[in-house]
């Protein structure tokens, strides 16, 4: 898979689940568009746009970091096959989810509760601050808000290699579910409300589905998956040769 297409999966996952990211961050951006009425429109949507500009700057440092990581402490061929595996279960379970089909993605996310337990306090206060620099870190606490996508993103992310190509993947992901994190006030409300409508609930749950079946699938076919073609070149004693079979 080449960088593109990893850009453009994490991009794709980020709009199709921008029905759970309204649901868990969507009322933070109503909130900041609403949360100043002395303001102009231009002054509320500039809050909102530091608020996703902290939160996405997170999601590519996050990007950065397990970049790094993989590549030193994977082996080469893992790269293809362990991360985007994952990835690609947590997009299936994300489909199942955002379907209605099952919640165990939830419990997943649970997984990151004992943190942001810890930075809630901090994000929720840095949040009632007018402070456009405040308003970015804000952005960036929240952003450590658990969400099974944004772990799958990072999956994905991690499988690149690379840590300026693990950013780049998390950039993409941000920008996809940046256009439903914009709209504030009414307007959040009615995507929100035309996001959770059930038919294209079903439709975004089912792509999901079938960009994980085929994320695993590419992960378990990538040259270099199957064990006997990454074990190391053996060399024979002088004088042996393999038994012929034929």
């Amino acid at each position: 898979m080449t960088d593109a297409a990893i850009g453009l999966s994490n991009f794709t996952v980020g709009l199709l689940s921008s029905g759970h990211c309204l649901g868990m961050c969507g009322g933070i951006s109503a909130a900041l568009g609403m949360g100043a009425q002395h303001r102009s429109t231009a002054q509320r949507l500039l809050r909102v746009l530091a608020y996703n500009l902290g939160r996405i700057s997170i999601y590519a440092l996050l990007g950065l970091l397990v970049g790094s990581l993989s590549m030193k402490l994977m082996p080469q061929a893992s790269f293809w096959t362990l991360p985007r595996l994952l990835s690609g279960v947590l997009m299936l379970l994300m489909g199942l989810y955002v379907a209605g089909w099952s919640r165990l993605l939830v419990h997943l996310e649970h997984l990151g509760l004992p943190l942001w337990h810890k930075l809630a306090p901090y994000a929720q206060r840095t949040l009632r601050q007018q402070a456009l620099g405040t308003t970015v870190l804000a952005g960036m606490l929240w952003g450590f808000l658990p969400c099974g996508m944004v772990y799958s993103a990072l999956a994905m992310a991690a499988s690149s290699a690379s840590p300026e190509r693990a950013l780049g993947a998390m950039l993409a992901f941000g920008a996809g579910t940046l256009p439903m994190m914009l709209a504030t006030g009414s307007m959040a409300q009615q995507f929100q409300h035309l996001l959770n409508t059930y038919h294209l609930r079903q439709i975004s749950g089912a792509l999901l589905i079938l960009m994980g079946l085929w994320t695993g699938y590419a992960a378990l076919s990538m040259p270099g998956h199957h064990p006997a073609r990454s074990m190391p070149d053996m060399k024979m004693p002088a004088g042996m040769s393999m038994p012929d079979h034929g």
